[in-house]
């Protein structure tokens, strides 16, 4: 009885689940319409489809949250999240955290 209802509640729970999953930054509010009125099975297929559809690029949150545990922290460029140094380390040198598209485009034009 006890693993049927577990997944029958991840099934009830499975918009808000992928939404989680794919760190969408309205997963509270498919949270939310799930809870209430997923049980009209419009509700359910409504927070579905929503946690199913592309938002803007960029908006989406890094797997690791804002903070990683060594201090460093996230932030937006160029519509990617790219991890800043921790405090009092110095940025790689060319100032990036990982190979920018400038660089790739230099080091193609440069022959390296």
């Amino acid at each position: 009885m006890l693993p049927a209802l577990a997944i029958l509640g991840c099934l009830y729970f499975l918009p808000t689940l992928l939404a989680a999953v794919q760190r969408k930054t309205n997963a509270g509010a498919i949270f939310a319409l799930n809870l209430f009125l997923g049980w009209t099975l419009i509700g359910w297929v409504i927070a579905l489809s929503w946690s199913l559809m592309e938002g803007p690029p960029g908006l989406d949150r890094p797997l690791l949250g804002d903070e990683a545990m060594d201090g460093s922290a996230w932030q937006l460029v160029d519509g990617e999240y790219v991890r800043r140094p921790p405090p009092g380390q110095p940025p790689p040198a060319g100032g990036c955290h990982r190979p920018c598209r400038r660089s790739r485009r230099s080091r193609a034009a440069s022959g390296a």
